[in-house]
């Protein structure tokens, strides 16, 4: 324990899974030590690997990626604000007060730096959004060639 918190603190995340039974891992971690990270986390046995990192090298990547074969985990982002299923769990940066369980609307997030954007211009109207998933990374999504104007 951390002096001052109630929460625990761990050396490994094999540590943490096997104190808590945790299924779900968020990564915050320098982009040259994300790979690791996710690796890490595959060997712990964490099913939900979601990484908010950006700017980890395309080789890292590729390695993390190519780790991950066979395993059963399953990698969101890197480069995303999370994944949120609304008034319900919330695993990211973003926030969760925009997203209502009774909304019409889910968004696939197909570029991180666009959820922002498109919850401005929803939320004036009583839109709020249900589930928004983001997949993307930024060296495999071309930048967007039109610009938001919020």
């Amino acid at each position: 324990m951390v002096p001052n918190t109630e929460r625990p603190v761990f050396n490994t995340v094999a540590d943490a899974v096997k104190a808590t039974a945790a299924d779900v891992s968020i990564i915050f971690v320098p982009p040259a030590f994300a790979a690791d990270a996710i690796m890490e986390a595959a060997d712990a046995g964490i099913a939900l690997v979601v990484c908010i990192t950006e700017g980890i090298p395309v080789q890292d990547m590729v390695k993390a990626k190519n780790y991950l074969q066979g395993k059963n985990t399953r990698l969101i982002g890197p480069n995303c604000p999370g994944v949120i299923t609304a008034e319900e769990a919330k695993v990211g940066i973003m926030p969760g007060f925009i997203f209502k369980k009774d909304a019409s609307v889910s968004y696939p997030n197909p570029v991180p730096s666009h959820m922002k954007p498109l919850t401005r211009l929803l939320k004036p109207v009583s839109v709020f959004l249900l589930l928004s998933v983001s997949v993307a990374t930024r060296s495999s999504v071309p930048p967007p060639k039109k610009r938001w104007n919020c």
